[in-house]
């Protein structure tokens, strides 16, 4: 695969050719994973809630074909679900075949990896347990308050924007969990 049409792919990025390098003796599949409700029907209020993946090394346009996106969850009810029930199970054999891989059929074993996981809003929300986008301390990114102005919820720039890194989120979802209050958007 080579990005001749300088597509900007994220096969070609530097983070995924790094991951390529670091293992270029092992044989592994990667993942993208996808998570999104859709409304099933205009008269109720009853939604489809998948959880799917992407090869990354395919071709966006083989990709993105449904015959190659597995269908790993599905949940359809009237209300949200809730992500500890509705994924527990298929979170932990995707833990069980990303410890073990997989077999090919003469034997060879196959690493998964699962590079990250996309999602709209609503459905990031959800999992991440973590307020909307009209709230207060809504951005996942940095700290940045929203403010009432004429009834309204705005988010004024400030500059210097303070980050939230990786490990600053980790600490605000623990305490979060452990308060049961409302941690800078995460809930408790």
């Amino acid at each position: 695969m080579t990005d001749k049409d300088q597509t900007n792919d994220i096969g070609f990025n530097k983070c995924y050719q790094e991951l390529l390098q670091r293992n270029v003796n092992q044989n592994f599949i990667t993942f993208l994973l996808h998570l999104d409700g859709v409304g099933l029907c205009k008269s109720t209020k009853l939604k489809m809630w998948l959880f799917s993946g992407s090869i990354i090394g395919l071709q966006p346009k083989l990709r993105y074909r449904r015959y190659n996106m597995p269908l790993f969850s599905i949940w359809i009810g009237y209300k949200e679900p809730h992500p500890e029930v509705w994924l527990r199970n298929c979170i932990g054999m995707m833990r069980v075949i990303k410890k073990e891989g997989t077999q090919t059929f003469n034997n060879q074993r196959v690493d998964i990896k699962f590079l990250s996981i996309t999602g709209d809003c609503p459905a990031l929300k959800l999992i991440l347990n973590f307020i909307g986008h009209g709230d207060y301390f809504c951005c996942w990114y940095c700290y940045l308050r929203g403010v009432h102005v004429n009834n309204k919820r705005q988010y004024l720039y400030e500059n210097p924007i303070i980050l939230r890194g990786a490990s600053a989120y980790k600490e605000g979802c623990s305490e979060a969990e452990r308060t049961k209050h409302n941690v800078f958007g995460h809930l408790g």
